[in-house]
C-alpha cells in the first residue's frame, strides 16, 4: 500500500487530499443538521411541557381546549399512534419518549409530555419534530452552495499549489536528467527560495560544485604527469643520443687501435725482413 502510494503522481495526491476534504465536509454538513435536529426537537419538547404544564393548571370548571395533540388519557384510540406508543402514555407520567431521533418521515412524533390534573384526569401533549431526512432536504439548497463555493475555493486554491509545486519540481527534474545524459558538471538548478524543494536545488548544487572542482583537480594532476613523463621522455632521448654518440666515439677508438695493430704488426715484419 506504502509502494502504491508513493509511486502516485504529486498532483493525483493533492486530488486525494481535496476529495478527503470534501468528504469530511460533507461530514460536517451531516453533524450541522443533526444538531439543528436535536434542536428543533428540544423546541418541540419544551413546547409541549409547557403546554401540559398549562393544561393541568387549567380551572377545574372550564372546559379544556382541543387540539389535535393533546390526548386526554385513558385512552384507546389516538391518530398517529401506533398501540405500542399509546400504551406508553397510559401507563407513563412526564416526558415520555417515543422516537427519539426520527431518521426518516414528516414530523413523526418525539414523544408526548404526561400530567396529571386534580381530578387525576391525565392529559398527554404531543411533540412534534421534523426528521433528520426532513431537515436536511429543507438545508439542502444552502448547504449545498455552501459547500460548492468552499469547493470551489479549495481546489481552486490547491491547483494554484499544485502548479507552483510542480512547476519547481519539474525545474529540478529537468536539470537532473540533462546533467545524467550530458554529464555536463556545469548545469545548476535556478532556485533560489528556501523551502524543501530549494534545499534540494541547493545540496544539487552544491554536490554539482564538489564534483566540478574534484573534475578539475584531477585533470590538473593529469596535466602535471603528462608534462612530466614528457620531461622524463625528452630526457631519455637525450641519454639515448649520448649513449650513441659514445658508442660512436668507442667505435672510432676501437677502429684506430686495430688500426695500430694492423700498423706495429706490418713494422715487425718489415723489421724482421730487413733484419734477414
Amino acid at each position: 500500500m506504502g509502494t502504491w502510494l508513493s509511486n502516485i503522481s504529486l498532483k493525483y495526491k493533492f486530488w486525494a487530499v481535496n476529495a478527503v476534504a470534501f468528504i469530511t465536509t460533507l461530514l460536517l454538513v451531516l453533524y450541522a443538521v443533526q444538531l439543528e435536529q436535536q434542536s428543533r426537537g428540544e423546541a418541540a419538547q419544551a413546547s409541549a411541557r409547557a403546554q401540559a404544564h398549562l393544561l393541568a393548571a387549567w380551572p377545574a370548571g372550564q372546559a379544556l381546549p382541543v387540539a389535535s395533540h393533546v390526548l386526554l388519557l385513558p385512552t384507546d384510540q389516538a391518530p398517529n399512534l401506533d398501540p405500542r406508543s399509546l400504551g406508553q402514555l397510559n401507563n407513563g407520567n412526564g416526558w415520555v419518549s417515543i422516537n427519539a431521533m426520527p431518521l426518516f418521515g414528516q414530523n413523526p412524533l418525539l414523544g408526548a409530555e404526561v400530567v396529571t390534573r386534580g381530578d387525576n384526569q391525565k392529559i398527554a401533549v404531543l411533540a412534534y419534530a421534523p426528521s433528520l431526512a426532513q431537515v436536511f432536504m429543507e438545508r439542502l439548497p444552502n448547504y449545498a452552495g455552501a459547500v460548492l463555493i468552499l469547493m470551489l475555493a479549495m481546489l481552486g486554491a490547491s491547483q494554484l499549489l499544485i502548479r507552483f509545486l510542480l512547476s519547481q519540481l519539474n525545474t529540478l527534474k529537468d536539470v537532473m536528467l540533462h546533467v545524467e545524459q550530458t554529464g555536463d558538471l556545469s548545469a545548476r538548478v535556478p532556485l533560489a527560495c528556501t523551502d524543501e524543494v530549494g534545499q534540494m536545488a541547493s545540496a544539487f548544487n552544491a554536490m554539482q560544485a564538489g564534483y566540478q572542482r574534484v573534475v578539475h583537480t584531477v585533470a590538473d594532476t593529469a596535466a602535471q604527469l603528462d608534462a612530466g613523463a614528457e620531461r622524463l621522455a625528452s630526457s631519455m632521448d637525450e641519454v639515448r643520443q649520448g649513449m650513441l654518440g659514445q658508442q660512436s666515439e668507442t667505435d672510432q677508438a676501437a677502429t684506430a687501435i686495430n688500426q695500430m695493430s694492423a700498423t706495429v704488426f706490418h713494422i715487425a715484419q718489415h723489421a724482421g725482413a730487413t733484419r734477414d
